[in-house]
């Protein structure tokens, strides 16, 4: 909590401005679930951290008691915009006729997959207003590491026959769904992995140009009329469904793969790595590292080395969804120099991403600017009444020895001033 309120401050008061972004996410059972809190908190402050606060429009769809939450957090981190709201329950009545079909088909015998929550992307060129054209739709458990307006931007190379951008699935399930359509087609590339392969989508993350949705006779055929997609189920032996929208925009891309803009890798880079070990250990690599290698190309200062220069490993985490700070980059570069290694392939990256400094000190450089924004003099210091009068005015208030507790974290030796490294590591720990 104390590490969020001071981040709150910095949030608010680096924002830039920039045009309306509209963005939707789905929020069910929020209230009294502190991992999904946590998820939607990790979601909203990254995405407020590099993409001004006062330029997004946010829709939220949801039950009342998670709206209330949404409301609660939002408020906290100062995002004035009016809160575009709907009622999941409202919805499922009104469009009831059109998404029971999809959960019927894409949900199997998986309980959790069978909410409506997770068939209303889409409908929602029907669901939002006609004056709302374009919309970015995320699931909650995501992180930023960039700004928004950046995959915003990725709506002008859709080419005239694209729809709606998502990114690839990242593991093997579609190959593993298929077995029956592959075997007896052995020459097919239908579920095989990037980049060649028709691989099957994530749609965690989605580019929705909702105009040409509504325009689309082909897409909303297929919604309006179940038997088409029962046809395509039969003709792949898709038979076993089970997760949501994705399934449909999956099947879908098997006959009209044009629809479909497929988004950069690190937009929606899957952490999940549940299917390795289940029986496709020896291709697993080829989903989940793929577009890796790909992105991994671009830092290349020639594309017929199959390495990179060590000092642009800062860039490269950065890229693959890593935040750390550079002082501990800095340090790991020098290390990998001492120790002669002056050149990084895929693998040597790969490993370094699962070291815990990558990741354990995410925040570090984000809470250091945050609390120099009450460094009046730039000395590294912070007068212990101007933090304390700060602390009291940003989201949820400290009590009096939880502030008192945390002035004394960053009081060094005989100090009367708050010394803001040394706070910095006693609430993130040392870089040693």
């Amino acid at each position: 909590m104390v590490i969020q309120q001071i981040l709150f401050f910095f949030f608010v008061t680096c924002i830039q401005s920039s045009s309306i972004i509209n963005i939707v996410f789905t929020v069910k059972n929020l209230e009294g679930n502190e991992r999904l809190q946590t998820s939607f908190f990790t979601l909203i402050s990254s995405l407020f951290q590099y993409t001004s606060i006062e330029n997004l429009q946010l829709h939220v769809i949801g039950d009342s008691d998670s709206q209330q939450f949404v409301d609660r957090t939002l408020q906290d981190l100062h995002y004035t915009n009016e809160i575009k709201k709907l009622h999941i329950d409202d919805l499922t009545v009104e469009y009831e006729k059109l998404i029971s079909p999809l959960i019927k088909l894409f949900s199997s015998g998986h309980t959790y997959y069978k909410d409506p929550l997770f068939f209303l992307s889409p409908f929602l060129h029907r669901i939002l207003p006609e004056n709302i054209s374009h919309v970015i739709m995320l699931d909650i458990d995501l992180r930023f590491d960039h700004d928004v307006k950046q995959l915003y931007e990725l709506f002008n190379q859709f080419n005239q026959t694209h729809i709606l951008g998502i990114a690839r699935e990242n593991q093997p399930v579609y190959r593993h769904l298929l077995w029956s359509y592959r075997r007896e087609h052995l020459d097919t590339n239908i579920g095989d992995p990037p980049p060649n392969g028709i691989t099957g989508f994530n749609s965690g993350v989605l580019l929705l140009n909702l105009n040409r949705i509504r325009q689309s006779t082909l897409f909303n055929s297929y919604l309006e009329n179940p038997s088409l997609i029962e046809q395509l189920i039969h003709k792949y032996h898709f038979n076993h469904p089970h997760l949501g929208d994705q399934d449909f925009y999956t099947l879908l891309s098997f006959e009209h793969n044009e629809l479909f803009f497929i988004l950069p890798c690190y937009w929606n880079r899957q952490l999940c790595t549940w299917w390795k070990g289940k029986g496709y250990d020896d291709i697993w690599e080829n989903y989940f590292n793929s577009e890796l290698n790909d992105l991994f190309s671009r830092f290349k200062d020639d594309s017929a080395n199959d390495y990179i220069n060590v000092n642009r490993l800062t860039e490269v985490l950065q890229a693959f969804g890593r935040n750390p700070s550079l002082r501990d980059s800095e340090q790991r570069m020098n290390e990998l120099e001492a120790a002669g290694k002056f050149e990084l392939t895929l693998d040597d990256v790969l490993q370094i991403i699962d070291e815990p400094w990558t990741a354990v000190n995410n925040d570090r450089d984000g809470l250091r600017q945050a609390l120099e924004k009450f460094d009046t003099t730039h000395e590294g210091y912070i007068e212990i009444e101007k933090f304390r009068t700060m602390m009291t005015t940003i989201g949820e208030p400290l009590s009096d020895d939880e502030l008192d507790d945390l002035i004394q974290l960053g009081l060094n030796d005989e100090q009367t001033k708050i010394n803001i490294d040394y706070l910095v590591d006693q609430l993130l720990g040392t870089n040693a």
